[in-house]
């Protein structure tokens, strides 16, 4: 028996989710779950590029008060051309890939040039660390101009 002002309602709008409907939720959430790891793959690349680039900066930062501290006659001779390793806190060895093809392997190289033609009075300090990071090549660069007069020896 059937009540005045209601009507049967379609068995289909009682139903659950479709097919179409769980086909397309599982689409977004797999897009969601994609984009979410590959945000937290490029998270990581950067940290690591970042604790690189700090090693590279304290390894050039170390490289120049050494040569500071040395005797200022014996720079040209004992620092030019000179390469050296970059090294993490709590890790041994070599931290930082040198590029392919790189003279002594080191990521770290000294080049000491004389500006004026006098080595015996001012001597250019370029510190260069280069390495291949997870982004590709990096380098980085600290310059210092030191004199006989300014170096206290």
């Amino acid at each position: 028996m059937q009540h005045q002002g209601t009507r049967n309602r379609p068995r289909r709008a009682c139903a659950g989710i479709t097919l179409v409907e769980t086909v397309v939720a599982a689409a977004i959430l797999a897009v969601a779950i994609a984009g979410l790891t590959n945000l937290s793959a490029t998270s990581a690349a950067l940290h690591q590029t970042g604790v690189e680039k700090d090693a590279a900066v304290r390894a050039a930062e170390r490289e120049l008060s050494e040569i500071v501290a040395s005797d200022f006659p014996t720079i040209p001779a004992l620092w030019n051309n000179f390469g050296f390793n970059v090294g993490l806190e709590g890790q041994a060895g070599n931290a930082l890939r040198a590029p392919p093809g790189d003279f002594d392997g080191m990521p770290g190289n000294v080049q000491i040039t004389a500006p004026t033609g006098q080595p015996s009075e001012l001597v250019d300090i370029l510190v260069t660390v280069e390495w291949i990071s997870p982004h590709g090549p990096e380098t980085l660069s600290r310059r210092m101009r030191l004199s006989r007069i300014g170096s206290g020896s």
